[in-house]
């Protein structure tokens, strides 16, 4: 059970996240605004951030190691909110390219 959220985050979205950000983009995001880089980097960030949590629990180490990568994935959770801000401050108010 401890594996189920984030196999299925692995499986459904990390191919799409990783997609977007080495800059492959589907045709209909294509007239999205904004850099969707941003947001794939983000998706990947979360999706480690979910490796770096639920890894030391599922093989049981020490409780300092499990409390030490459980404040690594708070970093990258962290960054990919700093990325989703970063893309909708990009993106600009009338949601267009501000640049």
């Amino acid at each position: 059970m401890e594996w189920l959220l984030p196999g299925a985050f692995a499986v459904l979205a990390l191919p799409a996240g990783a997609a977007l950000a080495l800059g492959w983009v589907p045709a209909r995001l294509r007239r999205r605004p904004g850099p969707l880089k941003v947001l794939g980097a983000g998706t990947i960030g979360v999706g480690a951030a979910m490796a770096v949590d639920s890894v030391p629990r599922a093989v049981h180490v020490s409780r300092a190691a499990t409390d030490a990568c459980s404040y690594a994935a708070l970093a990258l959770v962290s960054v990919a909110v700093l990325m989703a801000v970063m893309y909708d401050i990009r993106r600009g108010p009338s949601g267009r390219d501000a640049a």
